[in-house]
């Protein structure tokens, strides 16, 4: 795709996520491929991006996976372990609460 978020290289898109959507993305920092999740722009307000951010704090307490959260350019995202032929594994939203995989 050519685009790029941060240090993270865009190389294609994945699959639409319950609060954006999600990439496949290369760190630019090491060789380590992840995904990435953009809140969608129609979800960008005040109340949208505070769900968001809640969101994929919570995720990355109660689920393996988040590795990352911040913004750029008023655009919120999530860095996310992708293992290949799995993809993303953790959909910002979908917060396993029942079950907590960490310590």
């Amino acid at each position: 795709m050519g685009y790029r978020l941060g240090r993270f290289q865009i190389l294609e898109e994945l699959s639409p996520a319950l609060l954006g959507r999600v990439y496949r993305a290369s760190d630019t920092r090491g060789d380590l491929t992840v995904a990435i999740n953009v809140l969608a722009p129609t979800l960008r307000d005040q109340i949208g991006r505070f769900r968001f951010t809640m969101s994929a704090r919570a995720a990355a307490v109660f689920a393996d996976g988040v590795l990352e959260v911040d913004e750029i350019s008023d655009m919120p995202f999530a860095v996310i372990e992708y293992v290949e032929g799995v993809g993303p594994m953790v959909d910002i939203g979908r917060v396993p609460w029942g079950r907590r995989t960490r310590g």
